[in-house]
């Protein structure tokens, strides 16, 4: 019979012997018996926890040096299951005998190693990359893993992936702080979430739009009129969020904070104003159901709210666009309606990926000035005027017809509007 040469060395070093190890022996490596590398990890800890203290270090550092590099995620699965379980024996092992604490270190450190490539090499998992955060061995080894994902940011298009991330940084950001880890740990989980918050604006906007409140006030004074919608708009001008409450019956208009900021599932903002009443806002939402809940704080009143999304910019993201798409297909005029506005939208780019719009009524009576951005690939034009008026709209296949629908909505006013046009004839 014969036998693997290299395994025969890995079990020499370790002190077993020939006889005594051949196919049938735990510490050797499994994957031509059973596809990964421990094949029963019950008897594998068993068999290490028979090695002195020297030879466990040994063994754990060879692990090290063995997978370092796997990226089969399978194989860093079994690896992962395996190392908790060794880690736990060489815990309680230097506990009980007193073993050296580099013994311990060399499995923990095996642990983080595969807990890296694990996130490195297998499906994001919000939930399943938070547990592996908090299971690495050190501040060091948190950074790293939170520094792959700052640099895979840029190249990520799925909003999927982006909201699991967004999770993941907030939750890797609590741990770190709940730890105690140095400053700069927690200031890369931030800038993490910073990035992905800002693709996410870009990608599935779900936080922009108009929702419904219920507001229970407290204080000398709450206001003119009961405020009953809020209005989220992402400006295509410049970036600023910008976000109004208002009573919808009388189009009354309570608080606008016009530079709000985003990160992650948390909207705050300032207003200062010397000649009226100055105020702070902070809510957080659902990306999944549309529910918010937040604090208006004044000098005189708090007003805590909670609300439901009534329209959001994501709808014009969904479905599939029917063809591949390019700039053509919106240089020029797009003609059709404005809520009850005929009309048309003459479009044109002035400078690379910023395009410039013009709505024109008939009879020239409503002219509205845009400026805004086109996504090719979900086939999405946003629009943005300086009044603080958002169109959005997607060209789709509807009824076996291509039209362009969407909806608008301003931080000055308490309605929607649909827009409803024809694609531009080529």
């Amino acid at each position: 019979m014969m036998i693997n040469l290299k395994k025969w060395v890995i079990l020499s070093s370790l002190g077993f012997s020939l006889s005594g190890a051949l196919f049938a022996n735990p510490l050797a490596d499994g994957t031509s018996d059973c596809g990964v590398p421990v094949c029963d990890v019950r008897a594998t800890i068993d068999a290490v926890s028979a090695l002195d203290a020297n030879k466990r270090g040994e063994y754990a550092l060879k692990l090290q040096a063995d997978f370092k590099k796997e990226k089969n995620p399978e194989v860093l699965e079994n690896l992962y299951v395996y190392g908790k379980e060794l880690r736990d024996l060489y815990q309680t092992l230097m506990d009980r005998n007193g073993d050296d604490e580099w013994i311990f270190r060399a499995a923990n450190d095996f642990v983080s190693g595969v807990i890296l490539n694990l996130t490195r090499y297998s499906d994001f998992d919000a939930g399943k990359f938070s547990t592996y955060y908090q299971e690495l061995a050190g501040q060091s080894s948190r950074y790293n893993m939170i520094a792959f994902w700052v640099a895979k940011v840029d190249n990520i298009e799925d909003a999927t992936i982006l909201n699991d991330l967004s999770i993941f940084a907030r939750n890797a950001r609590a741990y770190s702080l709940k730890v105690e880890d140095e400053d700069w740990v927690p200031r890369e989980a931030t800038s993490l979430l910073i990035k992905v918050t800002e693709k996410l604006m870009l990608l599935d906007p779900v936080h922009e739009g108009q929702y419904e409140l219920k507001v229970k006030a407290t204080g000398a004074r709450v206001g003119k009129y009961e405020l009953d919608q809020m209005t989220i708009v992402q400006s295509c001008l410049d970036g600023t969020l910008q976000v109004s409450f208002v009573n919808s019956e009388y189009s009354y208009q309570g608080f606008l904070f016009k530079e709000a900021e985003l990160i992650g599932n948390i909207i705050s903002g300032k207003t200062i104003n010397a000649l009226g009443q100055s105020a702070a806002l902070e809510l957080t939402f659902d990306r999944s159901t549309g529910n918010v809940q937040g604090t208006i704080e004044t000098t005189l009143a708090t007003l805590n709210f909670t609300g439901q999304q009534m329209i959001s910019t994501r709808d014009a993201f969904m479905g599939v666009t029917p063809y591949k798409m390019s700039e053509e297909d919106i240089l020029g005029r797009l003609r059709g309606t404005w809520g009850d506005l005929d009309g048309y939208f003459l479009i044109k780019r002035f400078k690379e990926y910023i395009y410039t719009a013009t709505f024109v009524s008939e009879e020239d009576q409503v002219i509205v000035h845009f400026r805004g951005k086109f996504f090719e690939k979900s086939g999405v034009l946003s629009l943005s005027s300086e009044s603080g008026i958002k169109v959005v709209m997607s060209l789709r296949n509807i009824d076996d017809k291509l039209r362009w629908r969407g909806y608008s909505f301003s931080v000055k006013g308490s309605g929607a509007l649909r827009v409803r046009l024809r694609p531009i004839k080529k």
